[in-house]
């Protein structure tokens, strides 16, 4: 009897790692690139090159004509590209319309980092960077990366205003989100970290 109690908790343990297993699964499918340009309202224009008013002037031949990335820009908004020094990727924020009020971006989680990996010298479509639990909100951004340490600024669940994170990589996912927090007369907008020195806006 007590065999067959022992049993069926582990099948019951058993059924609810591998439920689990596939909820992670697809949320990772869930949240792929043609996620992301669905949830981009009709009608939205991007500014590209060809009617763009205020084209960026270069000064230097050292600096080549601008090439939107195809596989990256859409109609919604792209921002805080990052490059990864020691890995293929490139980092950004994606919003779907700015013309939303950040309490109502936060809401939607196609908002946030996304990355795409360079494969083969062609960058790859982007995926979404999950930083907060499935059904929590958060809306992520300003990315900065230096090896396997993230440092990212967000605004979500069970937190007033904006305030900076730190995530590390393992196992090819960011996991272990803390809050990390600079002094509040910083107003720190996107950074870069470099020898223990914070460059920022």
């Amino acid at each position: 009897m007590m065999q067959r109690i022992l049993f069926i908790i582990y099948l019951l343990i058993f059924v609810i790692m591998l439920s689990s297993c596939d909820s992670a699964i697809s949320n990772e499918i869930k949240y792929d690139d043609s996620y992301r340009l669905d949830k981009i309202p009709n009608g939205s224009i991007k500014v590209i090159a060809e009617n763009d008013l205020y084209l960026p002037i270069l000064h230097s031949d050292e600096f080549k004509e601008q090439n939107p990335l195809s596989i990256i820009s859409s109609a919604g908004a792209e921002d805080s590209p990052f490059i990864t020094a020691d890995r293929d990727e490139l980092y950004f924020m994606f919003v779907k319309d700015v013309r939303e009020e950040p309490e109502v971006q936060i809401k939607d989680k196609v908002n946030g980092i996304w990355v795409s990996n360079r494969i083969n010298g062609e960058w790859a479509a982007p995926r979404l960077v999950l930083l907060q639990k499935e059904k929590e909100l958060a809306l992520n951004g300003a990315e900065f990366i230096y090896a396997n340490e993230m440092i990212f600024a967000s605004a979500r669940e069970g937190f007033t205003g904006l305030h900076w994170f730190r995530a590390r990589y393992k196992n090819s996912r960011w996991v272990d989100w803390q809050l990390l927090e600079f002094t509040p007369e910083y107003e720190v907008g996107e950074l870069h970290v470099h020898n223990d020195i914070i460059y920022f806006h």
